[in-house]
């Protein structure tokens, strides 16, 4: 079969020259992550989670108990 058509491929630019957007950190996520990294140093992984859970449970709490 003979390829008799004029079709091309249409040129796509796939990158772009844009950077993507960065996420805002706030003071109080650098100090989640801090208090995650010495617990997991100190508990492992799956302790650390467990417990970083607990805290933000119990800081929530004290946030709605406020309000």
């Amino acid at each position: 079969m003979k390829d008799n058509s004029n079709v091309r491929l249409f040129p796509v630019q796939l990158t772009t020259d844009r950077v993507p957007p960065q996420h805002l950190m706030r003071a109080s996520d650098y100090g989640l992550l801090h208090a995650l990294f010495n617990l997991e140093e100190e508990l492992g992984l799956v302790e650390a989670y467990n417990r970083l859970c607990d805290a933000a449970y119990a800081l929530k709490v004290k946030i709605d108990n406020r309000a």
